[in-house]
């Protein structure tokens, strides 16, 4: 017996198929399975193997596309959703997973800059964002880098900054 309700309930839609009620187990994989189709994505999971691997992962409860909440990933955003290629990951790793090592073109760069300048702020907005930051120290305030630690710093700029004027100098 499984721990959630599976239950269909039944309605009719325009083409007279019956759908489960939108809340339900079976609602959610047939959303997931064509939200993938959508997007042009093989989905080779049976609703069984679907549920078993949210109930498994201990998340089914907290599934969503939004901050503290689980979302089932493929490996490397390859393949298709099977039960061999996919893992529950929260929703901020599986958003952050693209960009890791991701180099942005001058090009690109220039039209995300474009598009962000002369983007009014409400006043309103900059006391909201003033207010939410006051009091925050950093986790650091109050301790010292050890002079080794300082070093190693110093060395990193030093690289970043000879990187980054070869850089400008091929431009």
């Amino acid at each position: 017996m499984l721990p959630i309700d599976v239950r269909w309930h039944w309605h009719t839609r325009k083409n007279a198929m019956p759908y489960a009620d939108k809340n339900s187990p079976r609602a959610k994989f047939s959303k997931q399975k064509d939200r993938a189709n959508q997007r042009g994505i093989l989905f080779e999971m049976s609703f069984e193997e679907w549920l078993k691997i949210w109930i498994d992962s201990g998340h089914f409860h907290e599934r969503g596309c939004a901050k503290g909440r689980y979302v089932m990933s493929r490996f490397g955003d390859r393949g298709p959703y099977a039960a061999w290629n996919v893992e529950i990951v929260s929703h901020e790793k599986n958003s952050r997973e693209p960009h890791i090592g991701r180099v942005i073109s001058a090009e690109e760069r220039a039209k995300i800059s474009a598009g962000l300048m002369g983007h009014p702020v409400s006043e309103k907005t900059r006391q909201a964002v003033s207010k939410a930051q006051r009091g925050k120290a950093g986790e650091f305030l109050g301790k010292k880098h050890t002079d080794e630690t300082r070093r190693k710093m110093t060395e990193s700029q030093l690289r970043r900054w000879a990187t980054r004027r070869a850089d400008l100098v091929q431009r």
